[in-house]
């Protein structure tokens, strides 16, 4: 069994802070905007080769669920809503095989922007963005998204707040 740890919260929120802070040495992280980057050229657009991007992402995913040599898979993207958070559970090809964990950035919107300001180039996502992805959020429920085995929230400094 493969703990599937999927982070959920806007840019800025310190997902992959939080995932540095937390990871075990055989975890593995799977980041969509590091595929993204690793993808673009310097004159493509953000969203310039994203068929690509969700198809690596996702296999990525499934190559370490399928080794099983891993004891966390920690899923690093923005799963803001429950159609974004079924459409990754419905690409897990041994659903059978993975305990799902997610992890809420209850961080202020404010915060948020602030530390966008701080990302450079391509990486800084335009503030009013990141307002509509505030705004747009729901919250992971274990009882409408049968899935998930867990849902833990942390706090702007990395802190789990239910633990």
């Amino acid at each position: 069994m493969v703990k599937l740890n999927i982070m959920s919260g806007i840019p800025g929120s310190g997902k992959s802070t939080f995932i540095e802070k937390h990871k075990g040495k055989n975890d593995r992280v799977i980041s969509r905007d590091k595929i993204r980057f690793n993808l673009l050229k310097p004159t493509d657009s953000y969203f310039a080769r994203e068929d690509e991007v969700f198809k690596r992402f996702y296999q990525a995913i499934n190559m370490f669920v399928k080794m099983g040599e891993v004891d966390t898979i920690w899923v690093d993207a923005t799963h803001l809503n429950q159609p974004s958070r079924s459409k990754l559970w419905n690409h897990i090809e041994d659903k059978d095989n993975v305990e799902v964990n997610f992890y809420v950035a209850a961080v202020p919107l404010d915060v948020c922007i602030d530390r966008n300001f701080l990302r450079q180039g391509r990486e800084q996502v335009p503030p009013d963005r990141i307002e509509k992805m505030y705004e747009s959020f729901v919250e992971p429920n274990v009882e409408r998204e049968k899935y998930i085995n867990n849902v833990y929230y942390f706090d702007e400094n990395g802190e789990l707040k239910n633990e």
